[in-house]
């Protein structure tokens, strides 16, 4: 396992100027994610959030939620570790446009990248998905604008209702 600095149950940051990733760090982020309250965890490969290049192994777990966003001024792209997930894309009201099935399956995408802000979410499909995310920096919260027609984190009804909506949405299609 490769030297790391804990931000938060959820945040760590490799120590190293040279950064190896394989198998005990998977699991490890994997680990942390099952245990989160949220269902995320992150191992950063970059050594500070001011970095200008921002690389990540990202853990998702079934159970977490990502709400819809994008990000302005960057752009972000995926390549899938473990598992399957299908990142949504949706136009500015709320609608389905495209949905890219991301994972390790035989048929998968394995690399996504979203050149345009676009509003997204990520739809875990195993019990958790790996995905190393590549992104610019430095990171700056206000660069990500949520989706207004989608429910803030906490709001337990009301993702249950949106991730329904789009889980039949997708069914249509």
């Amino acid at each position: 396992m490769i030297a790391i600095r804990r931000i938060n149950d959820e945040v760590f940051y490799a120590q190293d100027e040279i950064v190896c990733m394989g198998a005990a760090e998977i699991d490890f982020v994997k680990a942390r994610a099952a245990e989160s309250p949220r269902g995320r965890a992150r191992i950063c490969a970059h050594l500070d959030p001011t970095d200008g290049l921002h690389e990540m192994l990202i853990a998702l777990s079934r159970s977490g939620y990502v709400r819809p966003h994008r990000h302005v001024g960057r752009e972000e792209s995926f390549h899938a570790v473990d598992g399957e997930a299908d990142v949504v894309i949706f136009d500015d009201a709320g609608g389905v446009e495209q949905v890219i099935r991301i994972g390790t399956g035989k048929d998968d995408t394995r690399i996504y990248r979203l050149n345009a802000p676009r509003f997204h979410t990520v739809l875990v499909r195993t019990a958790c998905f790996v995905v190393y995310e590549v992104t610019q920096g430095p990171f700056d919260q206000h660069g990500t604008v949520f989706a207004p027609w989608a429910p803030p984190e906490g709001d337990l009804n009301g993702i249950a209702e949106f991730l329904a909506k789009v889980d039949s949405w997708l069914k249509e299609r």
